[in-house]
């Protein structure tokens, strides 16, 4: 899925930031693939007590409204 949506996108996978709130497969799926991964902590949770963080996320926000500073 990510792959076809570089290619679709033009874009190499490498710059394509993906963003989701579940860290297996949002985080470590878009990591694994070569992407940059962005986690939503809705709950607040720390990534070093989560049992799925397996991959660290390049940026971690709390809110979806967040990401216009990024852009």
């Amino acid at each position: 899925m990510y792959h076809l949506a570089a290619e679709r996108l033009n874009v190499p996978i490498g710059e394509i930031l993906h963003v989701g709130d579940d860290l297996t497969t949002d985080v470590a799926g878009s990591i694994r693939c070569g992407m940059q991964a962005c986690w939503i902590n809705l709950f607040e949770g720390s990534l070093m007590q989560i049992n799925d963080s397996r991959l660290l996320p390049h940026i971690e926000i709390s809110r979806l409204a967040s990401l216009t500073t990024l852009i």
